[in-house]
C-alpha cells in the first residue's frame, strides 16, 4: 500500500514480567499524572521505557475475579469467577501460565494477598507458587490476610537468581489495600489521614 512498509517482526520475548498492585490509585502513580514529588518512581521509569496504556479498565472491582481475567484475557462472564472467597477458577479454563509452561517457559507466581491464594485456581501453570500468608482470626468470613510486599519482593528475586532460561513471573503486592498499615517511610507521610478505598477519608 502507498505509504505503508512492512513492520519488522519483534524478537520473540525472552521473560515476561506482571506487577499487581491492589487498589492502587492512578492519580497516585506520577506517570498518570501525579502532581509533585511522585511517589512511584519505579513504576513511572517502568512507564518511560515501555507503553503505558492511559485507558485500561478493569473487568471486576475485586481481586480475585479481576486478575482472573489478566491471567485468562477473559471476563468474569466467561472466566466464572465473580467474588472473592466465593469462587475459583474452572479448571476447564486455561491460564497465561499453563500456556507458556507448555512452551517451556519457567513460571514462578508470589502473592500478597490470602484471595489470591492457590485454592482459588490462579497458581495453574506456575512451577513455583508462593502464597505462604498466614489467615489470622481478624480475617473473618472475607478472608482479608496479607503479608507485607517487601516479604513477596524478596521471595520473587530469590526465585529470579535462579533463573536461567526465559520466565514469566507474576508478582502481587497489597499495601494500598485496607486495613492501610503502610511500611516506614510512608507510615509518617499521614499518620492520621490514611486514604480508604474509593478516595475518602478515615
Amino acid at each position: 500500500m502507498l505509504g505503508c512498509k512492512q513492520r519488522e517482526t519483534p524478537a520473540a520475548p525472552r521473560h515476561l514480567l506482571l506487577i499487581t498492585v491492589d487498589t492502587l490509585r492512578a492519580d497516585y502513580v506520577g506517570a498518570y499524572g501525579r502532581k509533585g514529588n511522585s511517589p512511584t518512581p519505579a513504576i513511572d521509569s517502568l512507564a518511560a521505557a515501555g507503553v503505558r496504556f492511559s485507558h485500561a479498565w478493569t473487568t471486576a472491582p475485586l481481586t480475585l475475579p479481576a486478575h482472573a481475567s489478566i491471567l485468562t484475557g477473559l471476563t468474569p462472564a466467561h472466566h466464572g469467577v465473580r467474588l472473592n472467597n466465593t469462587h475459583a477458577l474452572p479448571e476447564s479454563v486455561p491460564t497465561l501460565a499453563e500456556e507458556l509452561a507448555s512452551q517451556g517457559w519457567d513460571t514462578g507466581a508470589f502473592v500478597a494477598a490470602y484471595v489470591l491464594a492457590r485454592r482459588f485456581g490462579l497458581a495453574r501453570g506456575f512451577s513455583v507458587s508462593d502464597d505462604r500468608i498466614p489467615l489470622p482470626a481478624y480475617a473473618g468470613a472475607r478472608l482479608e490476610a496479607e503479608r507485607a510486599g517487601s516479604q513477596v519482593v524478596d521471595a520473587a528475586i530469590e526465585w529470579l537468581r535462579q533463573r536461567h532460561g526465559k520466565f514469566f513471573l507474576w508478582v502481587h503486592l497489597y499495601e494500598p489495600h485496607a486495613p492501610y498499615e503502610p511500611p516506614p517511610p510512608f507510615s509518617g507521610e499521614v499518620p492520621r489521614r490514611p486514604l480508604r478505598w474509593g478516595g475518602g477519608r478515615r
